[in-house]
């Protein structure tokens, strides 16, 4: 599950806020990917079931 935090004021510059539910997973990787490429969304949750190793590697890079 990915769940965005906006309003107009984004289409103005503002930063997107961004949660992703499952970033380890296939859907919550790609997604994590389009955030590098975007550059104006900002991770503030991330959750993973079990992949321990791949969820602190993700917290260490986009610091939630």
């Amino acid at each position: 599950m990915i769940c965005f935090q906006t309003d107009n004021k984004h289409l103005y510059g503002e930063i997107m806020k961004l949660c992703v539910l499952g970033s380890t997973g296939s859907i919550g990787r790609q997604t994590l990917d389009v955030v590098r490429s975007a550059g104006d969304i900002k991770v503030t949750a991330l959750a993973a079931m079990e992949n321990i190793d791949m969820i602190s590697e993700q917290i260490q890079e986009f610091h939630p």
